[in-house]
């Protein structure tokens, strides 16, 4: 007999929605709660920034949250407030479920193009990073047990800022800088910093992915190449 398992995701939005169905395809239980509904969906209207009630027990609960703005408030009450928030609920609620936090690899201190791994030093170099750390930090002295998540660049489809950036002209790197990314793209030439165009990216790190490899995810894709070709 297959195990059925229960799960709760916060922050419901287009990727957990996603995630959501995949597990439902797997004969999970799954509800999903965010700061508002919308018609035609069965989340569950849930405010982190403030204390809320749990209906039901969960095997797992998914921690999806993503910021309204980028605006220290809005990272705050995201990462910082609304991780206390939901850990205070669910020690209310006598449950002790498996709680997977999903953070981002900006957290990382390095900034030069060296390789990272889970093991890596972190910093709180922005307001964002140190809401993260801060989210962090609460569920590593949780009494839970946990998993925390740093994925880097997930958007939905049509937000293609950068690669429009790119296709346009309008995206420079400086000098001398990337040197690892113009390795894995075997380019031969990268366009250097101008006078007319200063926009340069503010994270420059290679992340290992050994650990998840290890632990049997599979990959829809076996490379970046693959999957960025969807993109274009």
């Amino acid at each position: 007999m297959v195990q059925s398992f229960s799960a709760l995701i916060i922050g419901c939005g287009y990727v957990a929605s996603r995630w959501k169905s995949l597990l439902e395809e797997k004969g999970w239980e799954v509800w999903g709660a965010r700061r508002s509904t919308q018609p035609g969906h069965d989340n569950i209207p849930i405010d982190i920034s403030s204390e809320f009630s749990l209906s039901h027990h969960d095997d797992v609960i998914f921690y999806m949250v993503s910021a309204g703005a980028y605006k220290r408030k809005s990272y705050e009450n995201a990462y910082s407030l609304g991780v206390f928030n939901t850990l205070q609920t669910i020690q209310k609620s006598n449950q002790n479920p498996k709680f997977i936090f999903v953070s981002s690899t900006g957290v990382f201190a390095e900034n030069n193009g060296a390789l990272v791994t889970e093991d890596s030093p972190t910093k709180a170099i922005l307001f964002s990073t140190d809401s993260r750390l801060h989210g962090e930090n609460q569920i590593a002295s949780s009494r839970l047990e946990y998993s925390i998540l740093r994925l880097s660049g997930i958007y939905r489809p049509s937000r293609y800022h950068l690669i429009d950036k790119i296709r346009s002209g309008g995206a420079t790197l400086k000098k001398d800088s990337f040197k690892w990314r113009a390795k894995k793209l075997s380019a031969d030439d990268l366009p250097t910093e101008s006078q007319t165009s200063k926009l340069v990216h503010m994270t420059n790190k290679c992340c290992r992915n050994a650990k998840i490899i290890c632990s049997d995810y599979v990959f829809l894709y076996p490379s970046f190449r693959e999957g960025f070709f969807l993109c274009l």
